[in-house]
């Protein structure tokens, strides 16, 4: 849970009914210099392909946004600087998600930027009320680099989604905005490349395809819900095996599901229908 202006607490589920707030023995408490900051959006997804789900907090203006690696045992540590997302430090932060842009089978990220301030620039110049999102490509080795020049709009941004709009296999954005009419950004990104998407009635299931993992959430970001749809970049794989394992604790396996397509899952027999070839 992301707090503005007081440490963020992590509930920790005991099994027994109850939680346990940990999130000074597990470092996600603070940042990495010891210091509580204004958190807005969070995001929770596996960025580095390790098994193990890290959390992204976006924060105030002249805040970085955090990263939070999980190290495993409970146990986070602050890896934004080393994971080259310094450039979030002057941007007021948002809503974001993590999510396959390209489709090469690594998540990146995108956060949505607006002050709270509308005559902020008066008392400090390096900062404005409307101000443009950034995105970060994942290049694989648990680090990121800014992609400059995909959004040149400025304005006040707080909600954000990711969604497959078009039905051409990647994933657009759409931004609500402060007082203004909302943004759907089309991602017409290339190179192609293969992708799978895997579509729930309900959320709370864990999807595996090889090392990359989606967790099914109705709600992320900031005041957000993205459609409940574990999308896979597969790069030039025209196959994938998709592991299922479901709130309950029950795994079930789908082999051999060509790429470029959407596949409709319930959990239910019958427990799987296809929407037919590639949108």
């Amino acid at each position: 849970m992301a707090n503005d202006g007081v440490r963020n607490f992590l509930y920790h589920n005991r099994q027994n009914g109850k939680f346990l707030d940990i999130a000074y023995s597990a470092g996600t408490g603070l940042d990495g210099h010891g210091k509580p900051q204004a958190g807005m959006g969070t995001e929770i997804a596996d960025f580095n392909g390790d098994g193990r789900m890290d959390i992204f907090v976006t924060n105030f203006a002249l805040e970085l946004n955090t990263l939070y690696r999980n190290l495993c045992g409970l146990l986070f540590e602050d890896a934004t600087e080393r994971a080259g997302l310094a450039s979030g430090f002057e941007p007021l932060g948002f809503g974001t998600r993590f999510f396959d842009y390209d489709n090469d089978g690594d998540l990146d990220i995108h956060v949505t930027n607006g002050h709270v301030i509308d005559n902020v620039a008066l008392y400090h110049p390096r900062l404005r009320y409307r101000q443009r999102d950034l995105l970060y490509e994942n290049t694989g080795d648990g680090r990121f680099r800014d992609v400059p020049g995909v959004f040149q709009d400025e304005h006040v941004g707080r909600g954000s989604a990711v969604a497959d709009f078009d039905g051409d296999g990647d994933l657009d954005i759409v931004i609500s905005n402060l007082g203004e009419r909302p943004f759907l950004y089309r991602n017409d990104s290339t190179p192609r490349r293969n992708w799978l998407a895997v579509d729930f009635a309900r959320p709370g299931a864990r999807v595996t395809v090889g090392t990359m993992v989606r967790d099914v959430t109705s709600a992320s970001s900031y005041l957000s819900a993205s459609p409940l749809v574990a999308h896979f970049g597969l790069a030039e794989a025209a196959a994938a095996e998709v592991k299922i394992t479901w709130p309950g604790g029950r795994t079930e396996s789908l082999t051999g599901l060509k790429a470029n397509r959407t596949v409709r899952v319930c959990e239910a027999p019958p427990c799987q229908e296809s929407n037919g070839p590639a949108r």
